[in-house]
C-alpha cells in the first residue's frame, strides 16, 4: 500500500488533501469542515474539519496546520444476552405423557406465589357472607378449608372477568367463590403486567424458546387446566449468558404438588 501524504491548500475555506502519486479528481476524498461554533478546542488550536483518506484513513486537521488521526467512537460492548428453550408436558395418571400445546408462558422478574396467596388471604377476611344462605356458609366454610388460591385464580383466568361479574351479582345463587376467582384472577393479571420479562406460546408440540434475556433470576409461570385439574407453575431460573433448557413438568409444579 502507497503511503498517503496529506497536502493541504488553503483557499479561503477550502481543504483539498491530494495523494501522492495520484491524479485526477478520483483521487481526492471528501472531506468536511466543522463550523466555527462547534470547533473542539484542543490547547491553543482548534479542530477546523474531518476528512478520510483514499485508504479509509480518518483525520482531523487543526487550525495550526497539523493533523492527527481521529478517535475511533467508542462502542459498548454489546451484553452477553441468555436465551430458554422451554418444552412442557406431563404424564397423565394412566402413564400417558401429554404435551402442553398452546400453552402460554411468561418470563416473570417476581414470583406470582406470595401475591396469590395474600390475596386470597385478604378476600377471606373481607368476606361479606350476609347475602348467602345457610347452606351456602356451609359450603363457604368448605370451600376454603379445602381449596387453593391457585385453583381460584386459574378458574378467574379461564372463566373471565365478564362472566364472573354476572355470577358475584347473585352471591344468593352463586355464592361467595365467584368473588375469590376474580379477585385473584385480577391480582394474577396485574402481576404478570407489572413484572413481565418475556412471553411466548407453545407449539403442538409444547416447545417455545425465549432468546434476548439479561441474565438474573427470574420465574417461569404458567398454568392451564386439564380436566378437572388445575395446574400452575412458577418456577425460578438462573438466566445465564448462552442458550440453556427447562423442562415444565409434573415434578416442578407450584400446584398441585
Amino acid at each position: 500500500m502507497k503511503a498517503t501524504v496529506l497536502a493541504v491548500i488553503a483557499f479561503g475555506f477550502v481543504l483539498v488533501p491530494v495523494r501522492a502519486g495520484a491524479t485526477g479528481a478520483g483521487a481526492r476524498p471528501t472531506a468536511t469542515r466543522s463550523p466555527r461554533s462547534t470547533a473542539s478546542q484542543r490547547g491553543n488550536r482548534l479542530e477546523v474539519c474531518r476528512l478520510s483518506t483514499p485508504d479509509g484513513v480518518a483525520v482531523v486537521l487543526y487550525s495550526d496546520s497539523t493533523w492527527g488521526r481521529a478517535a475511533s467512537p467508542t462502542v459498548p460492548p454489546a451484553p452477553n444476552l441468555g436465551s430458554l428453550d422451554l418444552m412442557a408436558g406431563v404424564v397423565m395418571r394412566s402413564g400417558d405423557s401429554k404435551p402442553m400445546a398452546r400453552l402460554s408462558v411468561w418470563l416473570l422478574s417476581g414470583d406470582i406465589s406470595d401475591t396469590l396467596e395474600a390475596t386470597n388471604a385478604r378476600l377471606l377476611q373481607e368476606a361479606d357472607l350476609s347475602r348467602l344462605k345457610s347452606f351456602q356458609r356451609e359450603h363457604f366454610d368448605v370451600y376454603t378449608r379445602h381449596t387453593s388460591p391457585y385453583i381460584s385464580y386459574v378458574k378467574g383466568m379461564s372463566l373471565g372477568a365478564d362472566f364472573l361479574k354476572q355470577e358475584m351479582q347473585q352471591p344468593d345463587v352463586f355464592g361467595y367463590e365467584p368473588f375469590l376467582e376474580d379477585g385473584c384472577a385480577r391480582a394474577g393479571r396485574a402481576f404478570v403486567n407489572s413484572h413481565l420479562v418475556k412471553e411466548g406460546v407453545t407449539s403442538f408440540d409444547g416447545k417455545v424458546s425465549l432468546a434476548g434475556i439479561a441474565p438474573g433470576r427470574y420465574f417461569l409461570h404458567a398454568f392451564t387446566r386439564l380436566g378437572d385439574e388445575h395446574l400452575v407453575w412458577s418456577v425460578p431460573v438462573e438466566v445465564v449468558a448462552g442458550a440453556q433448557q427447562l423442562i415444565l413438568e409434573n415434578a416442578n409444579l407450584t400446584y398441585p404438588k
